[in-house]
């Protein structure tokens, strides 16, 4: 029989993983922002995408990465996201 304790355990173990996975994705678009746009937009996209906690949301800042101009486009849209509720 499996004890509160144990079931408590095993609960904070599964919120430790997601957050290091999206974590680790946040860095990974860090890093693909530095490496398209520079590292100034890098900076400040990384402020934005510590404020995303969805990870649906961080998948979808990945594909704007791919489709923005630039790095002021990108921003934008991040705050946009933001915004919503």
């Amino acid at each position: 029989m499996t004890s509160r304790l144990d079931e408590t355990i095993e609960e904070r173990r599964r919120e430790a993983v997601a957050e290091g996975r999206d974590e680790g994705q946040r860095s990974m678009l860090t890093r693909m922002v530095r490496q398209r746009f520079g590292a100034e937009t890098a900076e400040r996209v990384d402020g934005l995408l510590a404020r995303v906690t969805d990870r649906g949301r961080l998948a979808v800042v990945g594909e704007w990465l791919l489709e923005a101009a630039d790095g002021a486009e990108l921003e934008e849209r991040i705050v946009s996201l933001l915004r919503e509720p």
